[in-house]
């Protein structure tokens, strides 16, 4: 009986840290050139995106970490094809980038820009 209950443990404990890691995915990325995002434009650098919860992505740039910026998520993607590395997708609207997803490594995508039509 005690090794049921240890097993049963165990499982829920597993079962408990596997949810865990969703909102502690991060990514740092090279963005080559000035982009928009939430009425924002930010220059071309090194950025570091965080899942703060399954509702806010969190945009910092890693040479002024003043300029921070919160991505409320638009819509939640799963993507079997996708081996959960990160990147992000642009839209280009005009001659203006605009940030529309982002994809964290080991997690879904997460819309943040949904274009107008």
């Amino acid at each position: 009986m005690r090794t049921k209950l240890t097993v049963a443990a165990l499982a829920l404990f597993g079962l408990v840290l596997a949810g865990a890691p969703a909102f502690a995915q991060d990514a740092r990325v090279t963005i080559p050139f000035a982009f928009t995002v939430m009425g924002k434009t930010l220059p071309a650098g090194v950025y570091e995106f965080t899942a703060q919860s399954s509702d806010v992505i969190k945009l910092e740039s890693v040479r002024f970490p003043a300029l921070q910026v919160e991505l409320p998520v638009l819509e939640r993607m799963a993507d079997a094809k996708n081996p959960g590395n990160a990147k992000l997708v642009f839209d280009r609207v005009g001659r203006t980038e605009m940030l529309a997803q982002v994809w964290l490594d080991g997690d879904d995508g997460f819309v943040v820009y949904l274009p107008k039509h």
